[in-house]
């Protein structure tokens, strides 16, 4: 079990090496910046933000948003909408000023933002069937707010930004932890597999043994050899 955990780690780590060189870090902030630099032009809204999930410690974080640095501001999953549109996989409008009270959009991020409406989209990974992310679009610009055709922009970037955001989240996240247990744990993954062949050995034996009883039974109970049914020599 242990060297199949080992193997998929190790698979992990290579993956992330990989793809890490062919999408450039610097790629990734160009392109994702594009879109949050126009999106908010195309959905007659006034800010677009692309939001990377953290499983491990329930929480989006921003990695591009207009007019705010990666990194600005984290949002917790429990009792916020991106943390429900995360939850159920699917886009989301919310119009209704009582839906952004007591920070139930996640909004409370020192932007000195006041929102009025936002539309959301899931970023799916194309690799591991999970959602790793959310595109939002805050405060379209009128009375209105947002329509269910703004969401079909959102889903369209969502989609093509997945594989690096993916990437991000991959290498940020879950393939950084990977690396630290195949740096921390090589030698005790040596020990464990060590200690198993060592069962595997004394298991055999015993096996052997085993197999070998009525021999025994005959060589040191000689006694006993009138009562035991005859062999064929």
């Amino acid at each position: 079990m242990f060297a199949t955990v080992n193997l998929h780690l190790r698979r992990l780590s290579s993956r992330r090496l990989i793809r890490h060189e062919r999408i450039d870090p610097e790629r990734i902030e160009r392109t994702l910046g594009f879109f949050v630099g126009h999106l908010p032009a195309l959905l007659k809204a006034e800010r677009c933000n692309i939001l990377i999930y953290d499983p491990v410690a329930a929480t989006v974080w921003l990695e591009a948003g207009t007019g705010v640095r990666a990194d600005a501001f984290e949002v917790p999953m429990q009792d916020t909408l991106i943390g429900a549109v995360i939850a159920s996989g699917r886009p989301r409008i919310a119009n209704d000023p009582a839906e952004f009270r007591g920070g139930a959009a996640g909004l409370d991020r020192g932007q000195g933002l006041a929102v009025r409406n936002a539309a959301y989209a899931p970023i799916r990974s194309r690799y591991h069937a999970e959602v790793i992310g959310v595109i939002e679009a805050l405060n379209k610009v009128g009375q209105d707010g947002f329509e269910p055709a703004d969401l079909r922009p959102l889903e369209e970037a969502a989609e093509i930004v997945q594989d690096l955001v993916d990437c991000v989240f991959l290498a940020q996240r879950v393939y950084g932890a990977a690396d630290v247990v195949l740096t921390g744990s090589r030698q005790m993954a040596a020990a464990v597999t060590g200690l198993m062949l060592l069962g595997s050995i004394v298991t055999l034996l015993l096996m052997a043994a085993w197999s070998a009883m009525p021999v025994i039974s005959d060589a040191i109970n000689p006694a006993l050899l009138p009562f035991l049914p005859e062999r064929s020599h």
